[in-house]
């Protein structure tokens, strides 16, 4: 559904990225990082399977890049 623009836990929408390397510097797990050709850089997962969840890089995003992925569950 999201392809690598997803992990677990968070959607990444790499359209409203404006390259601020915020949610680079917050996540303790390496799971982000800031690549591409100077004139269309965003933020690229590149270790998508690293990602605990923490949700940090949500909290510090004002550009709405990341939104919670919703985990169902069947009981």
């Amino acid at each position: 559904m999201f392809g690598n623009k997803s992990t677990a836990f968070v959607t990444v929408n790499t359209h409203n990225c404006i390259a601020c390397n915020k949610c680079v510097e917050v996540c303790g797990n390496s799971v982000l990082a800031i690549k591409g050709p100077s004139f269309h850089r965003h933020v690229h997962l590149i270790r998508k399977d690293a990602c605990k969840g923490c949700l940090k890089c949500v909290q510090c995003c004002e550009n709405g890049v990341f939104g919670i992925k919703t985990i169902y569950t069947c009981l």
